[in-house]
């Protein structure tokens, strides 16, 4: 037996039901409820990544939008993490400056031209020191088991995108109202 449901539209449909129609179903498992329904839909489109996310019309709705800043900084293109003997390489990116100057997964780096490499957070301090310097060459130092070798790496400037969450200057009364509950957790009448 099957059921269709149609939901009260909040901002009010000209017949006055919502445009989603619910059908719940039974699985393997027993019954799924609508919203259950509705969750595996979501979670197939977006979490599963068959469509992109629509963050922009879900924050508007919250007097919200994304915004991106798009910057180009330095990277290397390897994974550390900690050892016993220093920042082990745990992978590195094909194709990345580290590769081209022949680092490998299991050396571990002891410095980065003068940035000495002393906890795995050394990414910032690598972005600083050589965020000027595209196409120049810099010694990269390891160890490769018992031997130290001082490798030539090239500064390569990668374009990152960031995205954050900025505030609507001119939000609906409704989504004004949503977004004041979600940033101070009370919400008017």
């Amino acid at each position: 037996m099957s059921t269709r449901t149609k939901l009260p539209d909040d901002e009010g449909s000209p017949d006055g039901a919502s445009s989603v129609v619910v059908e719940p179903c039974v699985s393997e498992m027993g019954w799924l409820s609508p919203v259950a329904l509705s969750n595996r839909n979501h979670d197939a489109r977006y979490i599963d990544g068959r469509d992109p996310y629509p963050y922009g019309a879900m924050l508007k709705l919250a007097g919200m939008r994304l915004a991106s800043d798009t910057i180009r900084e330095p990277r290397l293109g390897l994974g550390g993490a900690p050892d016993s003997s220093g920042v082990k390489v745990t992978a590195v990116q094909p194709g990345g400056a580290a590769e081209a100057a022949g680092v490998h997964a299991g050396d571990i780096l002891i410095a980065l031209g003068d940035v000495a490499i002393t906890d795995p957070n050394f990414g910032p301090a690598y972005r600083a020191r050589f965020k000027n310097a595209e196409g120049q060459d810099f010694p990269i130092k390891v160890r490769r088991g018992a031997d130290t070798l001082t490798l030539t790496g090239k500064v390569r400037l990668i374009e990152q995108v960031n995205a954050h969450v900025e505030l609507d200057s001119n939000p609906s009364p409704k989504a004004l109202r949503i977004r004041d509950g979600i940033l101070t957790g009370a919400t008017q009448k």
